[in-house]
């Protein structure tokens, strides 16, 4: 009897157990789509890497831009068993999530690109990237005008490394993003970018235990205090937020920064035969608080030189990292004219407020200026608070004043248009309400509450 059961288990078994090998062999294909490990040696540093082709690649002829992605030190491994650590984290976790951009399209120009994430033995040196970028360019049909490298953590230090310590490297890339990067640089570093032409990113969380959001800002300010300055200016953005972990709101491709991009439409903008100097030279630049109240702010530019410029935009934001656009000025000087501009911000925030100009060129390409602060003066006596913030839904106002009466509560825009009004009454020194902004698009807004003499503002972002 019980050889019979145990037959009889092996004929009904046998079969499911092939089926469900056969289901998860095609499970695993279908995973391995989009990220491919080759074993390969490019260098003493590197046994391995992964292989992310675009649509369209095999078979075809045409180049792409690339990407070399540099991991953490928590990834190191020996490139063949050790090789899906590099998996856990920033681009190949998107890759292999399926949530990697088959293709960017920006300043009217699709791209897509070829990857290549290798995996070090141990912190990478100069040679030990310049070896992946050489092998990839000799093994597959890369675009060498469109090379971008990128790293965070460990990856981001070698990155800063990479470009600050050799004009040779350098010039092979046509940018470079750098999160959280391991490694503060010196003046000779930041003038050897600079003389390149290089256009640098880097991000960073405010809050980081490990890479202090400081070497990543200094890093920065280092490029554009060279002289001459980069032809186009290094940026950095630094999130509000805790931990190491930058990366995955770095790389993630739901991430638009201030200025109207995810990282990969940023990377894409560039070529190295398109690195030329910004037609604009900026003479002055200033922000300046009114008498008041009200309180108003005065942005003021002057240009010495303006060829080819298309316009600027200006930006504001209440904690100097999330900006909101304010307005779009035309470019008023040009065949190599100066020209000087005014803005004035009739509702600026009480408390901090941080204005940044950006100027745009005729090709597209963008140059940031220095962020400007201004300290607008606080009521005394009242304290408005909005939540929550950023907001998807109704909003809860809470206003401590002495004031009792009639409130008016409005919605406005960046550009100071009304999109809502309501009307309530404060009937004690405490006054708590909810209130629906209804649909309106992703961006920055401002609620605005008045009644006799009060006037109180605060910002809040629609996700």
């Amino acid at each position: 009897m019980s050889k019979l059961y145990h037959l009889w288990r092996k004929a009904i078994l046998l079969p499911v157990l092939m089926l469900l090998f056969a289901v998860s062999a095609f499970a695993q294909a279908e995973a391995d789509t989009t990220l491919t490990p080759r074993y390969i040696v490019t260098g003493p540093n590197s046994n391995g890497f992964y292989e992310y082709l675009p649509k369209g690649y095999v078979g075809g002829t045409a180049k792409y831009p690339l990407i070399v992605s540099l991991h953490g030190e928590g990834e190191l491994g020996n490139g063949t068993t050790q090789l899906p650590l590099v998996l856990n984290d920033a681009i190949p976790m998107y890759i292999n999530q399926h949530l990697f951009p088959e293709s960017v399209t920006v300043n009217g120009q699709t791209t897509s690109f070829i990857v290549i994430i290798p995996q070090f033995v141990g912190w990478p040196v100069n040679d030990d990237v310049d070896a992946v970028i050489t092998y990839a360019e000799k093994n597959y049909r890369v675009d060498e005008n469109r090379i971008y490298l990128t790293g965070y953590s460990m990856g981001g230090g070698a990155a800063w490394t990479y470009a600050g310590t050799s004009a040779t490297y350098a010039n092979k890339l046509a940018a470079m993003f750098v999160v959280a990067g391991a490694k503060a640089m010196n003046a000779q570093m930041g003038d050897i970018i600079a003389a390149s032409n290089l256009p640098v990113f880097a991000t960073n969380n405010s809050g980081d235990p490990t890479i202090p959001y400081t070497v990543t800002v200094d890093n920065v300010n280092l490029i554009n205090a060279a002289a001459p300055p980069p032809a186009i200016a290094a940026m950095d953005t630094i999130f509000n937020a805790a931990g190491h972990d930058a990366w995955t709101q770095s790389f993630n491709p739901f991430t638009v920064y201030s200025f109207g991009l995810n990282v990969y439409q940023w990377m894409a903008q560039y070529s190295r035969g398109d690195i030329t100097p910004l037609p604009v030279k900026l003479s002055s630049y200033t922000a300046t608080l009114s008498e008041g109240p009200p309180f108003q702010v005065s942005v003021n530019w002057t240009t010495s030189f303006e060829q080819n410029d298309r316009y600027f935009i200006l930006q504001r934001s209440g904690d100097g990292q999330s900006f909101s656009n304010l307005d779009t000025i035309p470019a008023q000087g040009q065949g190599g004219i100066g020209a000087s501009y005014t803005y004035l911000d009739k509702s600026p925030m009480p408390g901090a407020d941080y204005y940044r100009l950006t100027e745009v060129d005729d090709n597209g390409q963008t140059a940031l200026y220095s962020i400007l602060k201004v300290a607008v003066p606080v009521q005394a006596g009242s304290v408005f608070r909005l939540s929550p913030n950023p907001a998807s839904g109704p909003l809860n106002l809470e206003f401590t004043d002495p004031y009792v009466g009639e409130l008016q509560v409005s919605l406005t825009d960046v550009q100071g248009r009304t999109l809502r009004k309501w009307t309530f009454q404060k009937q004690g020194l405490y006054w708590e309400q909810s209130i629906d902004p209804g649909a309106i698009p992703a961006g920055g807004y401002f609620i605005t509450i008045r009644g006799g003499t009060v006037r109180e503002v605060q910002a809040f972002i629609e996700k």
